[in-house]
């Protein structure tokens, strides 16, 4: 019984681990899609202001 305790609970923490590290994945994907957008705007931006000139 209480090998199959300690099998879940590494079971378990594997699995959590794997959860929090594809988490950090996306919050990094998120992070560059977001640092990609904003470089976007920027440059357009940067196109409308040479159209005025």
């Amino acid at each position: 019984m209480d090998q199959n305790v300690r099998e879940i609970g590494h079971d378990l923490d594997i699995v959590k681990n794997d959860h929090a590290e594809s988490q950090s994945a996306m919050l990094l994907q998120i992070t560059n899609l977001t640092e990609r957008q904003s470089r976007m705007e920027d440059d357009i931006i940067d196109v409308g202001d040479q159209d005025n000139n």
